[in-house]
């Protein structure tokens, strides 16, 4: 998410800062700073399956700043604008004390999903000119087994990512952790496009624009919903051809794809049928699903810098039965564990697959997979992200982009450690500067082969405050804050 900035009014009084999130221009060797204030993230607390409390503070003598979390699955912190919402959003209950200079903001963030990682950071809006940042945090809900969800996939002009089924913990908006989200509007004429649009039934400022993947809360194994479909087709028009995964494993009753056709109802027995040619000038489908059973459960532990475990958990109700997670940095999963067999169980079975070689701090999305003889069920799209590197022993693989790290610890006295990753050799520039912008350490200052770095900086002699370090090379430039408190 672009972090909001505005013209900065240099008429109002400097804020006293100690650190965490830069706000500079870097311009050469020198280094033109933003007004900035002491704010800090701090660990949540009381955290829970379904909520937990967040906290932060900030240090400034003005009483007119206003401060929120932003809060997400991810570091682009994409639910912030949804809180509070009847949409399906998570409801926060905001708390602030002023101590002194000193204000500590707390925050109860509610409706979350058990088994699931989440972001934070602190946001202070500066006299709505411009917003500071603090650092980010994250936490995992405790886990739930009886979390659990399906989604059948839908295909469409090379399309992917696009889907309906069941969760435990959906609702009948949008869910925004469960990988709904309202799309854009209808492209031009001419371009193909397929949305979930919301039935008669549903709201209709519940979807907006539509969604790409439509998630149902599950109540019974009884229940059953519509699913309503807007295409469009490609610019050499109809007929098209959608198809679909098979979810005969997911819905014991009837899967039915239904829509008019010249005077009379066509309704396709989706479990018998993979595909189904439509009219182009149909324009509506409609999927009639009865009987969610057989839910998948998938969560993670032993979560580090570069490996986690991945366990998940699903009734093969008697049939053979194989399971797997697929995973990768998008969710399309460009990767997948070995198959395992789980057996012919008719209680719910647990297992799990150990993956390594990941990079550190960095974003993955994953699913659980199940196959029998039934056809091949699909858990709901889920992430993590991996952990800071703070061993120095520690040995990732080369990474695929120059990358500076919030040094560690920090505050510090007298020393800290900066670590930085290059994908390819190259040379390397890593200066230190005061909140005046003039250097006053070199640290690096060669060429270094591609890998994870660190060095350390000794800051005796050095006044407490807060500097800046710059690691810059041929193609990337990037800063970060340091804090020397003695």
């Amino acid at each position: 998410m672009k972090q909001k900035t505005k013209p900065l009014d240099h008429g109002f009084k400097r804020i006293h800062f100690l650190t965490l999130w830069i706000g500079a221009i870097l311009i050469s060797d020198n280094l033109a700073f933003t007004q900035t204030t002491f704010n800090v993230t701090l660990p949540p607390d009381s955290i829970t399956q379904t909520s937990a409390l967040l906290q932060g503070f900030y240090v400034s003598d003005d009483t007119s700043f206003e401060a929120n979390f932003e809060i997400g699955r991810t570091e682009e912190y994409g639910l912030t604008e949804h809180l509070n919402k009847n949409d399906g959003g998570h409801y926060t209950t905001y708390t602030m004390e002023r101590r002194g200079d000193t204000v500590f903001v707390f925050c109860f963030l509610e409706r979350l999903i058990p088994n699931s990682q989440w972001h934070y950071r602190l946001r202070i809006d500066i006299h709505d000119i411009y917003y500071e940042y603090s650092n980010d945090q994250s936490f995992t809900t405790l886990t739930d087994t009886s979390v659990g969800g399906f989604m059948i996939p839908i295909y469409f002009e090379g399309m992917t990512f696009r889907g309906f089924g069941v969760h435990t913990h959906a609702t009948n908006c949008i869910d925004y952790t469960l990988g709904e989200a309202e799309v854009p509007p209808l492209p031009p004429f001419g371009t193909p496009d397929l949305r979930f649009v919301p039935p008669i039934s549903k709201p209709e400022d519940c979807y907006g624009q539509g969604l790409y993947v439509d998630i149902r809360p599950y109540e019974s194994a009884q229940q059953s919903d519509t699913f309503k479909i807007k295409f469009q087709a490609g610019e050499f028009g109809g007929p098209v051809v959608i198809a679909w995964g098979n979810p005969g494993v997911q819905y014991t009753g009837n899967v039915r794809l239904v829509y008019p056709l010249d005077g009379s109802l066509v309704a396709t027995d989706m479990k018998v049928h993979s595909a189904d040619t439509i009219p182009e000038d149909i324009g509506n489908l409609y999927i009639i699903a009865e009987g969610p059973t057989n839910l998948l459960s998938a969560w993670f532990t032993d979560l580090g810098t570069s490996s986690i475990t991945l366990k998940g958990m699903y009734n093969p109700n008697g049939v053979s039965t194989e399971a797997w997670f697929e995973w990768g940095t998008t969710n399309e999963y460009e990767n997948a564990t070995p198959h395992q067999s789980i057996g012919t169980s008719t209680t719910p079975v647990t297992f799990d697959a150990h993956i390594s070689g990941l990079l550190p701090d960095a974003l993955y999305y994953y699913r659980v997979v199940t196959w029998s003889n039934s056809g091949t069920s699909y858990g709901i799209d889920q992430s993590f992200s991996t952990n800071l590197l703070t061993n120095i022993h520690e040995d990732p693989p080369i990474p695929n982009k120059v990358s500076l790290s919030q040094n560690y610890p920090n505050p510090f006295n007298p020393s800290t450690v900066i670590r930085y990753r290059l994908p390819a050799r190259v040379t390397v520039s890593l200066k230190v500067f005061n909140v005046l912008g003039q250097q006053v350490a070199s640290l690096v200052d060669e060429i270094q082969e591609a890998g994870e770095k660190s060095i350390e900086w000794n800051a005796v002699g050095m006044p407490s405050g807060v500097y800046f370090y710059k690691l810059q090379t041929q193609e990337s430039v990037q800063a970060r804050k340091l804090v020397v408190l003695k």
